[in-house]
């Protein structure tokens, strides 16, 4: 997390084409894992990576959903809930 934060403070622009070329490699991760607790993590860091970048709701809401339903870990439901109140 604090690499993340340094990456979006230290790059011009917040470093939003390396969030987009993240956003990528985790869709690619999340097609080819077999292991539902790695494809969780990563759609949950798709999800981040997506808010960051201003894409779809729509495409966030699917991620967060996608990570919640694969994996229960509390953190990924109050981030979900936090985005969704800004929204």
């Amino acid at each position: 997390m604090a690499l993340y934060r340094q990456i979006r403070q230290a790059v011009p622009g917040g470093g939003t084409h390396l969030l987009r070329q993240a956003a990528e490699l985790l869709r690619r991760s999340v097609t080819l894992s077999r292991d539902n607790v790695r494809r969780a993590w990563c759609w949950y860091d798709l999800a981040r990576c997506l808010i960051d970048t201003g894409d779809s709701r729509d495409d966030i809401e699917n991620a967060f959903t996608q990570a919640i339903s694969l994996l229960e870990e509390p953190k990924f439901r109050k981030r979900y809930e936090r985005w969704k109140a800004k929204v």
